[in-house]
């Protein structure tokens, strides 16, 4: 019901809040020892050459115990086996929602539902095989974590307006739709105005991984990939500020237009000369 999805909805919040706190002071602390060893002990330095794999620096740490290497195996396994499952689970899930609607038996329902995992599964694997190979024209040369930047950049546009309309009645349905187009409106003229091309904004949603002659400024050495520029950082946490306000901006004047329609129409209805403007 309603009660359950928003207390899903703030305890899930609050966890991946704090995990994504902890990782990122964990990234940070460990590149710093890293920097450490290099500056005090260059040969036996081991510097980090991938962003992405700062985290595993905890394996090569002396005091690390057989414990903490458990529990980096257990999450690394974790990560790798739910990389895929968690957009296959919500597109199948919004599929077999609507299958519900229909009443098909048990028999015609499981086939129904194998026929969906097909569906969606093959094509997404068919694209990661094509995506993962090294570009030109055979290829798009881009990474898992490319994928998930491009997917990201444009769920993080459905945050705010979406739970803004489950957990508020004070939102309405054209503040949800006007915050959710501005938000990728708000990425387009970015990509636009940083490398001054109108492609640049439409390459700009997929993270600048391709679609853009321009080389993109604020990149690692390392291949392309989105979370390693400066851009990032700052779009994933300015977009949900402008989708809010957008989205109660634009639910705010309906609402507005809404209470003083009414007010003329009952105006109208009493007919007194209190209401000659």
């Amino acid at each position: 019901d309603e009660k359950a999805v928003k207390k899903g909805f703030l305890v899930g919040a609050a966890l991946v809040s704090f995990i994504t706190f902890f990782f990122g002071l964990s990234g940070l602390l460990l590149k710093a020892n890293d920097m450490r060893q290099n500056s005090l002990c260059p040969p036996e330095g081991s510097p980090i050459v991938v962003p992405a794999f700062t985290f595993f620096e905890i394996l090569d740490m002396p005091n690390t115990s057989d414990f903490t290497r458990g529990l980096v195996f257990v999450l690394a396994v974790c990560t790798i086996t739910s990389c895929a499952d968690s957009f296959q689970t919500a597109i199948t899930s919004v599929i077999s929602r609507e299958v519900q609607e229909y009443k098909l038996d048990q028999t015609k329902s499981f086939l129904l539902g194998e026929l969906v995992v097909v569906m969606v599964n093959i094509p997404a694997m068919a694209f990661a095989i094509h995506a993962a190979k090294d570009g030109g024209a055979d290829g798009l040369a881009v990474k898992l974590t490319d994928l998930f930047g491009m997917a990201d950049i444009f769920t993080i546009c459905l945050v705010v307006p979406l739970f803004s309309g489950l957990c508020s009645t004070f939102v309405t349905t054209k503040g949800c739709v006007a915050g959710i187009l501005l938000g990728l409106f708000y990425i387009l003229v970015w990509g636009w105005i940083e490398f001054g091309t109108f492609l640049a904004g439409f390459a700009n949603l997929t993270m600048m991984c391709w679609g853009v002659d321009v080389k993109p400024q604020g990149y690692s050495p390392v291949a392309c990939g989105p979370w390693y520029a400066w851009r990032s950082a700052i779009l994933f946490s300015t977009i949900p500020i402008v989708t809010f306000v957008v989205t109660y901006g634009v639910s705010w004047m309906e609402n507005m237009y809404q209470h003083m329609y009414q007010l003329l129409k009952k105006c109208e209805n009493m007919q007194t000369d209190v209401c000659i403007i």
